[in-house]
Order: C-alpha cells, then sequence, then structure tokens
C-alpha cells in the first residue's frame, strides 16, 4: 500500500504564470483541468508541460508558507524531462499522493526548470523527511528564486518557473 503524504487540499483554484524569463514555456494544472472542486479524502495529480527539455524541481508550498521538494525525491530522482509531454506530480509509482484534509488557505505548487541540472544544497538547507522527501528549512519562496535567479545569471543557465495555486476551505 502506498504511504499518504497529507498536502491537505479542498477546494481547488488554480493559477498558472511563468517567471519572468519565460524560457519554458511552463505550465501547471491538475488532471481534472483548472478550477476544480476537490473534497475530503480525494487524491489530486498536478500535471506539469513543458516546451523545451529541461531539468525540473518541484516545490510545495504550504499554507503556512513552508517548502517541501517534493521532485527529486527518493522514488524519483531523475530530474530530466523532455518536452512537448504532461509530467504528473506525483507520477504513478512515487510512493506518495496528495490527499485532501486540512489546514486550508493558498498553498502553491513551484516548477523550476533549468537548462542544466540543479544542486538545491548549494543554495538552501534541505532536511530529508521519512516519505522521500525534503524540507527546506527556514526559506520561503522569495528568497529561494532571488536565490535561484542569481546562481542562474552566475552560472549563465538558463531558468524559468511556473506555479499553480491552491485555495483550501474548510
Amino acid at each position: 500500500m502506498k504511504p499518504f503524504w497529507r498536502i491537505l487540499l479542498i477546494s481547488l483554484v488554480l493559477n498558472s504564470h511563468t517567471g519572468a524569463s519565460a524560457e519554458f514555456k511552463l505550465s501547471v494544472t491538475t488532471h481534472l483541468g483548472d478550477r476544480q472542486t476537490f473534497r475530503q479524502g480525494d487524491t489530486i495529480a498536478f500535471l506539469v508541460s513543458l516546451h523545451q527539455d529541461a531539468y525540473l524541481h518541484v516545490i510545495y508550498e504550504d499554507a503556512a508558507g513552508d517548502l517541501t521538494l517534493v521532485l527529486p525525491n527518493q522514488q524519483q530522482a531523475e530530474t530530466f524531462y523532455k518536452a512537448a509531454q504532461f509530467i504528473s506530480v506525483p507520477a504513478a509509482d512515487a510512493g506518495f499522493e496528495f490527499s485532501v484534509g486540512p489546514p486550508y488557505g493558498k498553498e502553491t505548487l513551484w516548477v523550476i526548470a533549468c537548462d542544466k541540472p540543479l544542486d538545491l544544497n548549494r543554495l538552501v538547507a534541505l532536511t530529508a523527511v521519512e516519505n522521500g522527501m525534503h524540507l527546506l528549512k527556514n526559506t520561503k519562496i522569495e528568497q529561494l528564486k532571488k536565490k535561484l535567479y542569481a546562481y542562474a545569471s552566475e552560472h549563465n543557465l538558463r531558468l524559468d518557473t511556473a506555479a499553480g495555486s491552491i485555495h483550501t476551505l474548510p
């Protein structure tokens, strides 16, 4: 039986956007499309699409602003993905699911695409958790994005982000 990773969602309004560079034309949606409502106990898969081959990292931002590195993880170490396909997050064999439940508020799934592999350990402190993912300790998404774009500029990398925002309600 797959372990559940409770990401805690109930009602969904998804808004996709790309970062300032729009390098990869990323988009994020759910398996049911945008603006769907999910109920207690439902499981959700996000779909990421990109128009160019890229190395991806996926970060979940919970209602408190805490960050979890969802991809790569212990079961899905590969970060390179080909363009023109939908990438399911989580993958069918990922070993976790996004499951609906409390607490509620704005939550976001962030996708980072880069033309070369990224080592997030060089930018932020990662703490492993038992489900094979990593917490980004003492880091907020705006801090991380600034570090990522500065690192990309310094190392002549192409980098872009997209986000799907989720609003959860009781």
